[in-house]
């Protein structure tokens, strides 16, 4: 009496593998990075509801910081814009290199010379006669 096993053919042979190629991996761009309003404030050192006022006068193109306008991108999703806010940590690095404050060397000047008269006075100062 033979005995019979449920033997396939491939069982032997150890699971087929794919091939990824390689070019096709190194040339594909890498993914962007977004950080929504709560971690790009914390990157910031800023409070969310700072961000958020950021964000809003940004949109209308009113953003000024460190006397300096500043033009922040976002991304908003949903059909109509409302739906969650989405910075690239691309824009948030270059709006903390914005905010960073460096120090500028001073050209010393000299004191100014006393004058005697008041600029937009020409008359002499005393008391009248």
């Amino acid at each position: 009496m033979s005995q019979t096993t449920n033997h396939r053919p491939n069982d032997d042979m150890p699971p087929r593998r794919t091939r990824r190629r390689e070019s096709a991996i190194s040339e594909a761009p890498a993914p962007r990075q977004l950080l929504t309003p709560a971690q790009a404030a914390c990157v910031l050192g800023i409070e969310r509801t700072t961000l958020y006022g950021w964000l809003g006068l940004a949109r209308r193109g009113l953003l000024v910081l460190g006397g300096r306008p500043f033009d922040l991108t976002f991304r908003q999703t949903g059909a109509a814009g409302q739906g969650r806010i989405l910075l690239e940590a691309a824009e948030v690095e270059r709006l903390r290199e914005h905010l960073l404050v460096r120090p500028r060397t001073f050209v010393e000047r000299r004191p100014r010379l006393p004058t005697r008269s008041f600029p937009g006075i020409h008359v002499p100062l005393g008391k009248p006669a």
